[in-house]
């Protein structure tokens, strides 16, 4: 299958699951807080958030006081969004509305070197041609630019059952049908280890750095010593990096 027809079929299981995915940050404070330490002293710059979703992080990104723009392949996740926002305005939440486009992660229709951070929360293990969506990224990023992926972490393990890998729970939940795409599907979400993002990132981008973020679950389970006491256990991990000046 080619990539647009593959990046069409990913787009119409996430408007067909549309209603499982959050839309606001509970039970996510502590990734909030991990992303917020990269963007505090960014005060005015251009960000893109890179599968919005339902723009769950907007109201992050304003707090921030950056001037952001969501863009999501799934209309139905953006239909989401945007009653998401629409809601905080009847109920009387302050906040703007955040630009909406719909487009794909490997042709961003942006002009070359227009913003100064890119974000992509949990959709990189959904882009099916990840080296072209870096080189978009790296293009609509100016020199000195700030990437931040935040993903699944392949080597972390399971909260429930901290004794299996989380990748092996995933892979027998994709032959049971459990997971986001059917066992015969044409894709399969796919998670990274540190060294592979960082390989790919190398040419164009520096300063690349990951941490290992403790989720509100690991913290209270019944091994939270383990993800404690090894950071590489986690499940997410957020990869920062700077746009090469050259």
């Amino acid at each position: 299958m080619m990539t647009a027809q593959l990046e069409a079929a990913i787009a119409d299981r996430f408007d067909l699951l549309k209603d499982s995915f959050p839309d606001d940050l509970n039970g996510y404070q502590l990734l909030e807080t991990a992303i917020r330490n990269h963007i505090e002293s960014l005060k005015g710059s251009l960000l893109l958030d890179l599968g919005c979703g339902k723009g769950r992080f907007h109201s992050l990104w304003e707090s921030a006081g950056l001037n952001s723009i969501g863009m999501d392949r799934s209309c139905g996740m953006l239909r989401g969004a945007v009653s998401r926002m629409s809601g905080n305005k009847r109920n009387g939440k302050q906040g703007s509305l955040l630009p909406l486009v719909q487009a794909a992660a490997g042709c961003l229709p942006f002009k070359t070197e227009i913003f100064d951070v890119l974000c992509s929360v949990e959709a990189i293990s959904h882009f099916p041609d990840l080296d072209n969506a870096i080189a978009e990224m790296q293009r609509v990023l100016r020199p000195g630019g700030r990437i931040i992926l935040v993903d699944n972490n392949y080597c972390s393990l399971d909260v429930r059952r901290p004794y299996l890998p989380a990748a092996f729970i995933k892979w027998i939940d994709q032959r049971r049908g459990y997971w986001m795409y059917p066992r015969n599907f044409s894709y399969q979400e796919r998670w990274f280890w540190w060294p592979r993002i960082r390989r790919k990132l190398d040419e164009g981008f520096e300063n690349i750095k990951c941490e290992y973020v403790l989720s509100h679950e690991e913290s209270e389970c019944r091994g939270q010593w383990i993800f404690q006491r090894f950071p590489v256990t986690r499940r997410m991990m957020l990869i920062s990096a700077e746009r090469k000046q050259t």
